[in-house]
């Protein structure tokens, strides 16, 4: 079995556009009735709860504003495409170690020795007091599940890096990578499998202790033999004024397998470092200082799945 990430946050779509993709309702749209509740994943045709502690289904047709869309009781968030998206607690509820994971039958079993794209998309709730890394998607062969709210106890093939907390609240974050199948493997299941105490956590808020991510356009796919262009766009002003516009320095990226971008002061010291092409900087440096208005520097390398590197300097204006 050969695993490993790779992210690629505009890229993923069109890197595997010519094969199909194996997961059913992949961005919850089609349904049995809209959700009224939390904890009613059922609803949204195909996926399912494999644990007690159950996950939630939000739909903009939701008359109950607790689960619509983009309002709903956990915060805001327009749906990454479509009118509806999953969620998920997957650290700090009451008592401690309890995950709530997504589950689905995948259309076809998948093929040993092929290689498959996999990817879905996370945003992390407005009232969640942490941010997490790894994240993952695991493969099996059977249904898992458990009949307790603990953590699954598996591996996930693919998973968000370690180290780079997924903080985001305005935007969409990709979660991809691209794994070769032992063959016969049916069902994917999303979540975080670490358990509280080994769960790298980055505190946001401290009101509240629970870290819970919404989950949108699941992707399986064949990728063998397909590839498309790589492709950077790096902006050079952003205005961390907390007003919802422009407010983080975010590289668009497509078809990148790696990127570091480290940005640095007009006095040569390093503020900020982005060590994934989801990452982004909101204008505070490595301790959670806020950064001065100014002119800063910056030094990119990255690779792109069709072979090209990059290596790229310039400067990025911080304008409060």
């Amino acid at each position: 079995m050969k695993k490993g990430f790779t992210t690629v946050c505009a890229g993923i779509l069109s890197f595997c556009a010519f094969a199909q993709n194996l997961v059913p309702n992949s961005n919850f749209e089609t349904f049995a009735s809209c959700p009224a509740a939390l904890e009613q994943t059922n609803k949204a045709a195909a996926w399912y709860s494999p644990t007690l502690d159950s996950s939630d289904y939000f739909n903009a047709c939701a008359s109950a504003g607790v689960v619509g869309v983009p309002v709903n009781a956990l915060g805001f968030q327009n749906a990454h495409s479509g009118s509806a998206y999953a969620g998920i607690s997957c650290f700090g509820a009451i008592p401690g170690n309890r995950r709530a994971y997504i589950q689905v039958q995948l259309t076809d079993s998948l093929v040993a020795q092929r290689s498959y794209c996999i990817s879905f998309y996370v945003s992390l709730a407005n009232t969640s007091g942490f941010a997490l890394t790894e994240l993952g998607a695991f493969l099996s062969s059977a249904q898992v599940g458990s009949l307790t709210q603990a953590p699954l106890p598996f591996t996930p093939q693919i998973s968000s890096p370690a180290h780079v907390y997924l903080r985001d609240t305005l935007n969409w974050m990709l979660i991809s990578g691209n794994y070769t199948a032992q063959g016969g493997e049916k069902y994917i299941t999303l979540g975080n499998f670490r358990d509280d105490a080994s769960s790298d956590t980055l505190r946001l808020n401290a009101l509240s202790a629970v870290s819970y991510y919404y989950i949108d356009d699941v992707s399986v796919r064949s990728c063998d033999s397909v590839t498309t262009a790589s492709s950077l766009v790096i902006p050079n002003v952003f205005t961390p004024n907390k007003d919802q516009v422009n407010d983080i320095f975010k590289i668009t990226t497509t078809n990148i397998s790696f990127l570091n971008c480290r940005i640095y002061d007009r006095w040569g010291g390093k503020v900020y470092e982005m060590v994934a092409d989801y990452d982004s900087w909101d204008g505070r440096n490595s301790t959670g200082e806020t950064c001065a208005n100014g002119t800063y520097f910056y030094v990119l390398k990255a690779n792109g799945t069709d072979g090209k590197s990059y290596s790229k300097t310039g400067f990025i204006q911080l304008i409060r």
